[in-house]
């Protein structure tokens, strides 16, 4: 048996530890609850990143809208030939590019739908809409 010396207040040494672990775990304990049924805002690097939304396809053109060339871009740096009005109207394919490319460096839509298939290096697509 371990000999507990007896402070002034009649507490002994063993008793005064007992008690000072026992405080020192209510008061850490203290700050780990929170009040039921309080929701909690979470942490910004909890937040969930915003969902992306989905860019609008562009319309195919009508009879009033004709292909514009937007310039050389990712997968469509190809060359075209214009019509006598300065209109693109041929697209020449190079290596790397791709229907999609092509679609939005000219605005128009359906070359995916018509052209569904490996593109040839070399190969004239017609980017005139058809009937």
């Amino acid at each position: 048996m371990i000999a507990s010396a007896t402070n002034h207040n009649g507490f002994t040494t063993r008793s005064a530890r007992v008690a000072g672990v026992v405080l020192i775990l209510a008061i850490s304990l203290v700050g780990c609850t929170e009040p039921m049924n309080t929701p909690r805002t979470p942490a910004s690097s909890e937040m969930a990143p915003p969902a992306a939304t989905a860019l609008p396809k562009p319309s195919p053109p009508t009879s009033a809208e004709v292909p514009v060339d937007g310039g050389p871009r990712e997968g469509a740096n190809g060359t075209t030939e214009l019509d006598e009005d300065g209109v693109p109207v041929v697209y020449i394919v190079v290596e790397g590019d791709a229907q999609w490319g092509i679609e939005q460096r000219f605005g128009v839509d359906g070359l995916i739908e018509r052209y569904n298939r490996w593109l040839q290096i070399g190969e004239r697509l017609s980017l005139v809409p058809e009937p």
